[in-house]
């Protein structure tokens, strides 16, 4: 996956996180997004400190509620189309 780009939503924890520690400990590359800023920013030091070797860009959206969450995971791809592999909604 060394040189990969993956986008994954719901990226802080649970699946999304550990879908993204799997990819990351094959080198893959990350647009990360999650409905929460504050354990996003967590989850992203996290894995850069434990995966050197893969980068992390994260972006919290906007919780389900208002705007729908739907409108979020779109500016997540919106933003990275040319960036894009792989694309993992959780």
């Amino acid at each position: 996956m060394s040189n990969k780009n993956i986008v994954i939503t719901g990226a802080s924890k649970g699946i999304g996180r550990a879908i993204t520690e799997a990819f990351a400990a094959e080198g893959a590359n990350f647009f990360l997004c999650s409905k929460n800023e504050k354990l996003l920013q967590e989850t992203t030091a996290d894995l850069q400190a434990r995966f050197p070797n893969s980068n992390f860009l994260a972006k919290a959206s906007a919780p389900m509620a208002n705007p729908p969450f739907e409108l979020g995971r779109r500016s997540c791809l919106s933003q990275t189309s040319a960036f894009l592999t792989l694309s993992i909604t959780c």
